[in-house]
């Protein structure tokens, strides 16, 4: 393991080049899933979970469990299902859907240099970014490329993961040659907000039709009272005993009715309400597996904590692959050390990270990534 403060596009543009996209890159656009303090202990909203079913309070569970949902719903997708991506009077969400677009470019340029015309973009956000801001290059009508989102259809998009075999080239009109197009695989490893389940086949609509989830909105006192610092768990079962009996019976059952009729990867040890999904993950993970055991390999990781434990697990044991390189970006120094711990014993891990300025501050953004990090200044001269 080493730690660089820079990738060189010059000797990775020709290789098999991977993205792992976490919810760093979005941050500014959307919240983050953070760790949820309680009783001095650190939580995420899966482990909370367990925590509530474990305590088996027969009348109080149920009503905190689907409390801990519908926080969870609101704070991180109702946010993503409402998300307009143009351009926004908001700097800082302004400042998010630019950097998706430059990321994007900056990919595409390498392709179009690289005899390897090919890019996997894995992602654990539920979020369109990648797509969105695909398509908004592809309407400036500067570059040509493909992003492909593992579907095929015309008004109707069904997601198969046989699609991500597809290869896509421009030929002359009496087919006098053939160029292989530039491609992104654009692939959600836990869902998306723009899937929908019918039967058993999974659909992609982009037209933000599918409409959001209506809950009370009383759970925005039980999201305050997570968010807050030195609470107890009493504090959530008091809530959820006493300050909650506008969670009816019906209101539970329409919850969760809807809730389970969105092909995400869900906060629970049951992540999966629908056997298609549970296939459709282990198919998508199977896909990076793939990819990181090929010859001359490139995996980037930015924005992702490693905190699914699938994923890391299935990266550790990639990095037995000699050709492999992992370069994971870390946000600041206590990434670094936490990185560290994972990644110590394997010497074909980089860990980026970016030097101080003058006020000391070395954190890793979107913005520095594109600019200092993953740049093509050595390679676009």
């Amino acid at each position: 393991m080493k730690i660089v403060n820079k990738i060189d596009i010059e000797k990775i543009y020709d290789k098999n080049l991977n993205f792992l996209i976490g919810a760093g890159a979005s941050y500014g656009l959307f919240p983050i899933l953070s760790s949820i303090k309680i009783d001095d202990n650190s939580y995420t909203f899966e482990t909370l979970l367990e925590k509530v079913k474990q305590e088996q309070e027969t009348d109080i569970s149920p009503k905190l469990t689907t409390l801990t949902l519908m926080a969870y719903y609101k704070q991180l997708i109702l946010p993503v299902q409402q998300c307009d991506y143009q351009y926004s009077e908001d700097d800082d969400k302004k400042v998010v859907i630019d950097n998706y677009r430059q990321f994007i470019k900056n990919i595409i340029h390498i392709l179009i240099h690289s005899d390897k015309k090919i890019c996997n973009i894995f992602t654990t956000n539920y979020d369109g970014c990648i797509p969105f801001s695909g398509d908004y290059i592809l309407q400036e009508g500067t570059i040509e490329f493909i992003i492909n989102d593992g579907t095929h259809g015309f008004f109707k998009k069904q997601l198969e993961a046989r699609n991500y075999n597809k290869i896509h080239y421009r030929t002359g009109i009496f087919s006098e040659y053939k160029e292989q197009l530039p491609t992104l695989n654009f692939i959600p490893l836990h869902g998306s907000a723009y899937w929908s389940l019918e039967k058993d086949n999974i659909f992609i609509n982009y037209s933000m039709e599918n409409q959001p989830i209506q809950i009370p909105e009383e759970i925005t006192e039980f999201c305050n009272l997570l968010n807050s610092k030195d609470k107890k768990y009493t504090d959530l079962t008091n809530y959820a005993q006493n300050k909650s009996q506008w969670i009816t019976s019906d209101v539970e059952a329409s919850f969760k009715k809807e809730y389970r009729a969105i092909p995400i990867v869900n906060p629970t040890k049951r992540k999966f309400y629908e056997t298609v999904l549970e296939e459709h993950f282990y198919q998508m993970l199977r896909l990076m597996s793939y990819e990181l055991e090929k010859k001359q390999t490139i995996f980037i990781t930015f924005g992702f904590s490693f905190a699914d434990e699938h994923i890391l697990q299935l990266i550790k044991r990639s990095l037995s692959n000699p050709n492999l390189q992992l370069y994971v970006c870390c946000f600041d120094k206590k990434e670094v050390e936490r990185m560290e711990t994972l990644f110590s014993k394997y010497n074909n891990v980089y860990l980026v990270q970016v030097e101080e300025d003058n006020e000391g501050n070395n954190n890793l953004n979107f913005s520095t990534f594109n600019n200092s990090i993953f740049t093509l200044k050595e390679l676009i001269k």
